[in-house]
């Protein structure tokens, strides 16, 4: 399973990162299995949010991680 390291609801919205939501709507539109987590932002690779966990593999930046889901998932 995917785990998404996001900020977490705020202002009103699912999360304020519009790079966060970049993220999650890939993970929607491809059907992945994935939950969200907010305590991820100490570990981060590169002390920016969003990343993800993908069965132990670490990707940071929402376009790596949609190049990475892209490429491993076969769906573009």
């Amino acid at each position: 399973m995917i785990t998404l390291y996001a900020f977490g609801p705020a202002f009103g919205l699912p999360d304020p990162s519009p790079f966060v939501l970049k993220v999650e709507t890939l993970l929607k539109m491809c059907g992945r299995a994935y939950r969200i987590t907010t305590d991820g932002l100490g570990k981060a690779p590169k002390g920016k949010l969003p990343y993800i966990d993908d069965d132990g593999e670490t990707v940071a930046d929402s376009t790596f991680i949609r190049w990475h889901i892209e490429r491993k998932y076969d769906f573009d």
